[in-house]
């Protein structure tokens, strides 16, 4: 008995003549053999439905992306790790993209630009305590003091009290100092207080800059 595969007469489709498209496939045996068109339909519908698939993928990451880039920037006001979510978005890119966009060069350059706003960050209070007259170990309390008042800051009040219980923190912890260890008198202590405060701010401002400037290196090399 002769198996489908070997008779060409059985590999026929079972819909009407009117529904089937032209004999370009064939058989083993050289033989034309019909092709349905709902195969066709079926085979473009799943293509069809593959593309939008991608396509709504593709928005969606855009999306995340956009959202993370805006919740990075919002923690940098506010004087949160901020620049770390921008570079962990940026790494996500460079590797959904297959490591096409970027590469190992650029990411490392990603990464020492959210370090440096760290550091920018964290010695602004003490160089604002400096340029208003305050000595090393006033330098060093103010730093303390914009540490101790984030962390107290961002328990009671995560977000905007990270900022301004920072910013608190710095300022006394350099009138303390100045105050309390170097006696000075009472306007001088407040005034480099003054100063750690302001530092405190400009720190949060520049690791902002540096958040964009981090966009800006990425858009170049994307």
């Amino acid at each position: 008995m002769n198996s489908p595969r070997n008779n060409p007469n059985l590999l026929t489709c079972p819909f009407e003549p009117a529904q089937l498209s032209s004999f370009s496939d064939s058989s083993p045996g050289g033989v034309a053999r019909p092709r349905c068109k709902v195969q066709d339909y079926v085979v473009a519908t799943v293509a069809e439905n593959l593309y939008v698939m991608s396509l709504f993928l593709v928005i969606v990451g855009w999306i995340c992306f956009v959202l993370a880039i805006l919740v990075g920037l919002a923690l940098d006001l506010v004087g949160l790790f901020g620049n770390w979510v921008i570079l962990a978005a940026l790494v996500t890119v460079w590797i959904l993209s297959g490591f096409e966009r970027f590469g190992p060069w650029s990411i490392a350059l990603f990464t020492r630009m959210a370090c440096l706003g760290e550091v920018v960050e964290g010695v602004a209070a003490g160089f604002g305590a400096k340029k208003f007259g305050a000595e090393k170990g006033a330098i060093l309390a103010a730093l303390a003091g914009c540490l101790a008042g984030s962390v107290v800051g961002t328990a009671l009040f995560p977000i905007l009290g990270t900022l301004a219980v920072g910013c608190l923190g710095a300022f006394i912890g350099a009138v303390a100092y100045q105050y309390i260890v170097r006696e000075k008198q009472a306007h001088d202590a407040l005034w480099t207080g003054l100063g750690a405060a302001l530092g405190r701010i400009a720190g949060v401002f520049a690791k902002l800059l540096i958040g964009f400037a981090m966009l800006f290196a990425a858009a170049l090399m994307y």
